[in-house]
C-alpha cells in the first residue's frame, strides 16, 4: 500500500465533526421536503384524469430515488 492510499483510506474513516453532522442532517432535512412535496403531485396526478401513466411513473419513481438517498444518510 502506498503512501498516499493509506492517507486516503485514513481519510475515509475519519470520525464526523459536528459541523458534518449538521451539515448532513440538514441534507437529509431538504431531502424529507422534496420527497413531501413529490408525494403531494403524485397525490394530485392521481386524482387528476388528464395526468398520464408516463408523468405518474417519472414522479414515483423520482420520489423512490429520494427515499433511498434519505435511508442513506439517516443511517
Amino acid at each position: 500500500m502506498t503512501e498516499s492510499s493509506k492517507h486516503a483510506a485514513l481519510i475515509l474513516f475519519e470520525p464526523l465533526g459536528m459541523e458534518d453532522v449538521m451539515s448532513v442532517a440538514s441534507h437529509v432535512e431538504e431531502l424529507r421536503r422534496k420527497h413531501q412535496k413529490l408525494s403531494d403531485a403524485v397525490e394530485r396526478a392521481q386524482k387528476s384524469p388528464g395526468s398520464s401513466d408516463l408523468e405518474l411513473s417519472a414522479l414515483k419513481r423520482e420520489k423512490l430515488r429520494l427515499k433511498e438517498q434519505i435511508s442513506r444518510y439517516a443511517h
